[in-house]
């Protein structure tokens, strides 16, 4: 596991596992709205979670950078993206990047076609990474 939390302090028993990060359309639920006083321990979390995302988990990134936005004033709904984001975490510990040593090769391909078709207005460009 890459992250080590506190079951009692984050609550996740009372979040299903689940398979993605952040739901596209979440369910408002009742007191979602409500303020909490948890800002500082929020932002810890959130600070672990953007470290973890940006250099292992790149899965995790858009997630992060919406519950990001939501630090300075962090509602229950907050809270509850915050739980599920760990949970995902939890139930996919062999997801990620891994850093093997040796040499690194990394190839791009570009090719380009400008005006050269009579009823092209734009030209076309494609680029290749592996």
């Amino acid at each position: 596991m890459y992250l080590n939390h506190d079951e009692d302090d984050l609550d996740t028993a009372k979040v299903r596992k689940c398979n993605i990060p952040m739901a596209v359309i979440d369910s408002e639920r009742e007191g979602d709205s409500t303020p909490v006083d948890q800002r500082d321990y929020l932002m810890v979390v959130v600070g672990g979670l953007n470290y973890l995302a940006q250099y292992i988990r790149p899965d995790l990134l858009f997630a992060m950078s919406i519950i990001a936005q939501k630090c300075s004033m962090p509602t229950m709904g907050d809270m509850r993206m915050v739980r599920r984001i760990l949970k995902y975490i939890e139930s996919t510990p062999d997801y990620g990047l891994s850093y093997c040593p040796g040499k690194v090769e990394l190839y791009c391909h570009v090719d380009a076609a400008h005006n050269c078709y009579d009823d092209a207005i734009e030209g076309i460009m494609g680029i290749l990474f592996h």
